[in-house]
Order: C-alpha cells, then sequence, then structure tokens
C-alpha cells in the first residue's frame, strides 16, 4: 500500500497543473486588451460577441468595470455554476479585487456583442484631497477609499467645468460627442473612448448634444 503513495501524489500533481495554468493573470487573456497605463491606472478594453469565451483569468486589482453595451453577460468562476447577469449601457461596478481577488471567465449568453472597460487602480490611496464633487449633473456613485466614480449628465450647449484639484481624473465617454478641454488643449470624444486628466488640470466639458459619461476621482 506504501509504494502507491508516490504515484497517487504525482497524479495529483499532474492534474493540478492544467488547474494552474488555466488561470491566467488579466492582462494574458486575449479578450482584454491594455489600451491605456501609467502609473495611476491601467485601462483593459474587453470585447467579446459570438461564442467568444475568456479565460478563466484573475483580477487582482482594485476595478471600475463600466459596460458600453446591453447584453445578458455569463460569468462563471471555476468549480461553479455560471450566472447570467443582464447588464446596460452606462452600468457601473466598484470591485475590490485587491483584497479579494476573483477568478472567472465571462461570455455573452445570446452571443450580442458585450463591452467593457476595466480601469484598474494602481496608485496608493489617501495621498490626495479627495472630497467630493458638489455641482448640477454630478451624481457620486460610489465612494471608495481609493476612488470616487460619477455619473455626469451632459446637456446640448451646457458646459461642465471640473476646477483645479490635487487629484488625477479618468473620464469614460458613454454616449454622444464630447469636447473635453484640458489646460488649453481640446480632445473629441466619441461613445466609448476616453481622456486622463492629470491633477491640477483645469478642464471643461462641452457635449454637442445630451450626454453621459463617467468620471473617477483618482484619491
Amino acid at each position: 500500500m506504501k509504494k502507491c503513495l508516490p504515484s497517487v501524489a504525482f497524479l495529483f500533481f499532474i492534474f493540478l497543473i492544467p488547474s494552474i495554468r488555466a488561470q491566467v493573470p488579466v492582462e494574458e487573456d486575449p479578450f482584454h486588451k491594455i489600451v491605456f497605463e501609467n502609473k495611476f491606472v491601467r485601462v483593459l478594453d474587453l470585447t467579446i460577441r459570438g461564442s467568444d469565451t475568456t479565460t478563466m483569468h484573475v483580477h487582482r486589482a482594485a476595478s471600475v468595470v463600466v459596460f458600453l453595451t446591453k447584453s445578458p453577460l455569463v460569468i462563471q468562476a471555476p468549480g461553479e455554476a455560471a450566472v447570467v447577469t443582464p447588464v446596460d449601457i452606462g452600468n457601473m461596478l466598484y470591485r475590490p479585487y485587491d483584497e479579494t481577488p476573483t477568478t472567472h471567465r465571462v461570455w455573452s449568453q445570446d452571443g450580442s456583442t458585450m463591452r467593457c472597460m476595466v480601469i484598474e487602480i494602481k496608485h496608493d490611496a489617501t495621498q490626495r484631497d479627495g472630497k467630493p464633487i458638489v455641482a448640477p449633473d454630478v451624481n457620486l456613485l460610489s465612494n471608495q477609499k481609493r476612488v470616487n466614480v460619477y455619473d455626469l449628465k451632459g446637456s446640448q450647449g451646457k458646459a461642465l467645468s471640473l476646477s483645479s484639484s490635487p487629484c488625477p481624473y479618468f473620464l469614460l465617454n458613454i454616449s454622444g460627442p464630447l469636447t473635453a478641454s484640458v489646460s488649453g488643449e481640446k480632445h473629441f470624444l466619441n461613445a466609448g473612448d476616453f481622456i486622463f486628466i492629470p491633477a491640477q488640470s483645469q478642464a471643461t466639458l462641452l457635449a454637442a448634444k445630451d450626454n453621459k459619461s463617467i468620471l473617477i476621482q483618482l484619491k
């Protein structure tokens, strides 16, 4: 009986290897594309359609997830049943993956295009004055240790100004064309476009028509 133990242990190790290898860091999943990175954030653009299914991947950074399409998203953790979660354009989630890493794979239940942005927070918190913004058409969605997340409602021809702040911002345009003037430089954003606004910048947002965007204040 004792002679069998090494064989059993060897078989266990062999079957364990594929399980370990199957769980890759999120940036190694072919459907998560890194589209921007600096010392504050890393942004991954995830698009799946048809029979696309991500690999079983691991998230380890605190993340703001913003959905850019309406679709039935399916999420499955290892060894668990798949869960269908309907998502809509502009839906936002904050996930403290830095505290509780998560492994899963995702796909679209009906094959429709599902696109979202995963904004990973890289910097340490509590270094800046992160007082919430109080202004018309600015709705605080989430107040976290490391970020504040806002829903911005833009009206045609009405400018929204962001005063100079010790906190940098990340702006993701959800719908309609938007012009962002940052320290005198203009940036034209369509739906799904984004811009990083450095600390101490003067920024003005002007929508060509009614518009929605998500603003992340990096504390």
